[in-house]
């Protein structure tokens, strides 16, 4: 580990060396992380994700001129536990180190990047499908919501099926309908999608019995 450690620091100035926590025994990587720090190695110290691991490496990086404290936040999701009350007590004890940074590791959606603004966090790793999605942020759930209705539409309609009805948009704007002849479905009776639900078809009639307030 520390001969590898060294090769890659070597690469530049900028370069910071990803250490796990501990080796593949589970024993704690400590030791090495204090010699390495010592030798003036810039680190980012992965899979944490207990704040006792964050005591420990803390005290292993006291004296780094700058480094990486990886939390994976997510992977904390995934067992169940809000992962936000540990994060924010991460913030907390690495307060008294202003040389390291807390990293929130592995989100799972938007609303982590929130989340790791909101306790302090100072980097987040995002996938290409989350940066994607950010521009979501703040968009009214009315118009996320027709956008749902529209994409359900639009699966039924690529699944070679039909929905039963025509309707309005909210706003007045736009009428989605069918796009097959009124004739072919007359003819042949046709299969039913309820929009919302898991894509299983039933037999139905050309028209649907809906609420008076949702045909157009």
């Amino acid at each position: 580990m520390r001969r590898q450690a060294h090769r890659l620091s070597s690469w530049g100035q900028n370069v910071f060396v990803k250490i796990p926590v501990t080796n593949t025994e589970g024993i704690s990587s400590s030791p090495p992380i204090a010699d390495l720090t010592a030798d003036g190695l810039h680190l980012n110290v992965t899979g944490i994700l207990s704040l006792a691991q964050v005591r420990t490496v803390a005290e292993s990086l006291s004296h780094s001129s700058g480094a990486v404290v990886s939390v994976f936040a997510g992977r904390i999701a995934d067992t169940g536990r809000d992962p936000v009350p540990l994060m924010a007590a991460t913030v907390e004890l690495l307060h008294p180190y202003p040389n390291l940074e807390l990293l929130w590791a592995s989100p799972r959606e938007v609303l982590n990047v929130c989340q790791a603004e909101s306790v302090g966090c100072q980097i987040i790793t995002v996938t290409h499908e989350l940066l994607k999605k950010l521009g979501g942020l703040g968009r009214s759930l009315e118009e996320v919501s027709l956008d749902t209705v529209k994409m359900f539409y639009r699966d039924a309609v690529d699944a070679a099926t039909s929905c039963s009805c025509t309707w309005s948009a909210h706003d007045g704007n736009e009428t989605i309908r069918d796009p097959r002849p009124e004739s072919a479905l007359e003819d042949s009776g046709r299969f039913g999608v309820n929009l919302g639900s898991s894509p299983r078809c039933r037999k139905a009639p050309a028209v649907s019995r809906l609420p008076a307030n949702f045909v157009s």
